[in-house]
């Protein structure tokens, strides 16, 4: 029998993502922001999908150029006024 109701936790995220499970990390962070958009944890784990996301798109590629910009990138939206 299959269960409806899914029960996730920002741990899950966290372990998909060191798996490399991009978009099942994804689905479980976005979730839990659903239902509660104050989790600062979880929209870090976003971010890091995110981030893992380009730097193997940039890395794939062979395009270094693009591997730095895409980390110029996302430094300057982390030193962004307001996060922590």
């Amino acid at each position: 029998m299959k269960s409806k109701h899914v029960f996730f936790t920002g741990t899950m995220g966290d372990l998909y993502l060191a798996q490399g499970y991009v978009d099942e990390a994804e689905k479980v962070y976005s979730s839990i922001l659903k239902k509660d958009p104050r989790r600062k944890d979880c929209a870090e784990g976003l971010l890091r999908c995110e981030r893992k996301r380009r730097i193997e798109e940039a890395v794939n590629s062979g395009d270094l150029p693009k591997l730095i910009r895409s980390w110029v990138e996302l430094l300057r939206r982390e030193a962004e006024p307001g996060r922590s």
